[in-house]
């Protein structure tokens, strides 16, 4: 749910209701927040108030800048900011509301008010309120709809609802069920993709999300990256497509495309989003790791670790810093920094691994085939698929460590799914799952994964349910929340006839 949370929230705050009596320097303001002028987007919007006090809008934009700092670094002070000019926004909306029945664009500016709200009180983890506020908005979205089935713009909104009230605890699931709203990411991610080919008003915020959701929960990366780049290139000055560009780029194994953008980033005097530029830290150190220059991851991931106020992803870090300690044959430095792998937080997968593969590390050295396959792997995100093939059969085939032959036989499968050498795959997965007591449980499930990818792909829809039900069958194993997003891409690809 947090990275949903987090997604979520980083865009909203740019979401410009672009009524017909806009005037210029309303305008103005939102373009400045498209390009990341957000001190002097606050001062217009500042202005827009002291001139027509009554007109909810420039509430909202205001209301939506606290809110955007709110979602990058917690801070109580910016959370009542952001409530003082929402609530204003609210009063200012209800008197309108009063005097006249509202009109399309009320409509969406009470919707999107009521939606920074929710996502707000998510991330202060006050989830009866948050669930109060989503009523809210999608009262005022579905109405609009209802009126109106070709404003196109509410099919955001009503779309984000339906995919992050999924995530909601399960503790809180009955209030979801007493207000009837219902969570649906199948029909969320319809609306999404609606949005983002129709609308007008919020076009480039539902171009944003559907690139988001075609990358995280659908895997389809190429899509993803032509819509960001075009997001991007019409609005340079905007961190968010530059950073969310970079992350596609890395999962793309383009590596030069993201280290251009991240630098670009970090050109960047006063950033004023403090959180993206210690995660551009985070990425950089991981370019370099892949590329393996581990002098230079080093000084990366030790400039995440100082900089970062959270503790998300600092067990990973922590661990792809020893590593490269490591593998640079610093090992009493490896040692020290393996002893801060449990820094991470626990609701991050990559962090959970992190502390269990770091304390092992402090006790051990990096095995040969371990290192191995740490090389194999960077030689895929290089795009040096024969070398890294190479690679993980002279571990397959010398290796002396199970687990270790184990999890080169995961990676060549992987390598060979990407290159669509399905019988390949299978053979590998099947071998996994015939290996007995691996101290490395995640490989069991994730090589069922490989199984079900397969089935998808030919449209097997009775051996995608085996192998679905067999991954149920085991707990306790590395990476389950990622698992649970690639078994949601692969049933909605099989139900929707979606190749990728």
């Amino acid at each position: 749910m947090k990275k949903i949370l987090f997604i979520i929230s980083i865009l909203f705050f740019l979401n410009s209701v672009n009524a017909n009596n806009y005037n210029n320097q309303l305008n103005e303001g939102i373009e400045l927040s498209y390009n990341f002028k957000l001190n002097e987007a606050a001062r217009v919007y500042d202005q827009l108030i002291k001139a027509s006090p009554d007109n909810p809008l420039a509430y909202y934009h205001k209301s939506s800048l606290f809110f955007w700092k709110l979602m990058s670094v917690p801070d109580n002070a910016d959370f009542d900011q952001f409530l003082k000019y929402s609530d204003l926004a609210i009063d200012k909306i209800n008197v309108m509301m009063k005097k006249n029945d509202p009109d399309n664009d009320l409509l969406l500016l009470a919707g999107n008010t009521y939606t920074l709200r929710t996502i707000a009180f998510a991330r202060k983890e006050n989830y009866l309120e948050c669930i109060w506020a989503a009523q809210k908005a999608n009262s005022f979205l579905e109405k609009l709809k209802n009126s109106d089935p070709d404003v196109y713009d509410a099919y955001l909104g009503l779309g984000l609802f339906k995919i992050f009230l999924s995530q909601v605890p399960s503790s809180f699931k009955w209030a979801l069920e007493v207000i009837g709203f219902k969570a649906d990411l199948k029909l969320g991610l319809e609306y999404l993709t609606l949005a983002a080919e129709k609308a007008e008003k919020n076009e480039v915020e539902s171009k944003f999300y559907y690139a988001f959701i075609l990358s995280e929960l659908l895997h389809d990366y190429r899509k993803s990256e032509k819509v960001l780049a075009r997001l991007s290139a019409k609005y340079p000055g905007n961190l968010l497509f530059s950073y969310f560009l970079a992350v596609n780029s890395i999962k793309l194994r383009d590596l030069d495309v993201a280290e251009k953008q991240l630098q670009k980033i970090q050109r960047v005097k006063n950033n004023p989003l403090p959180k993206l530029l210690a995660f551009t830290h985070f990425l950089m150190g991981d370019v370099h790791f892949y590329s393996g220059n581990y002098s230079k991851a080093i000084r990366f991931y030790t400039d995440f670790l100082a900089i970062s106020k959270e503790n998300d992803y600092k067990g990973i870090a922590a661990l792809r810093l020893g590593y490269s300690y490591d593998l640079s044959g610093n090992r009493r430095k490896a040692e020290e920094i393996y002893a801060l792998t449990g820094s991470g937080s626990r609701s991050i997968d990559e962090d959970r691994y992190a502390e269990r593969k770091g304390k092992q590390l402090t006790s051990r050295i990096v095995y040969y085939d371990e290192a191995l396959l740490l090389y194999g792997e960077s030689l895929v995100m290089r795009g040096k698929t024969d070398s890294a093939e190479s690679v993980f059969n002279k571990v397959i085939n010398e290796g002396t460590e199970p687990e270790m032959i184990a999890e080169a036989e995961y990676q060549l499968a992987l390598l060979y799914l990407s290159s669509n050498e399905l019988r390949k795959v299978k053979e590998l997965a099947e071998s996994i799952l015939s290996k007995k007591n691996l101290s490395e449980v995640w490989l069991y499930p994730y090589s069922l994964y490989l199984l079900s990818e397969i089935a998808v792909r030919e449209r097997d829809q009775e051996s995608f349910a085996e192998y679905k039900n067999r991954v149920e069958n085991y707990s306790n194993f590395d990476f389950p929340s990622r698992l649970e997003g690639l078994f949601f891409s692969l049933e909605y690809r099989l139900n929707n006839s979606v190749e990728i």
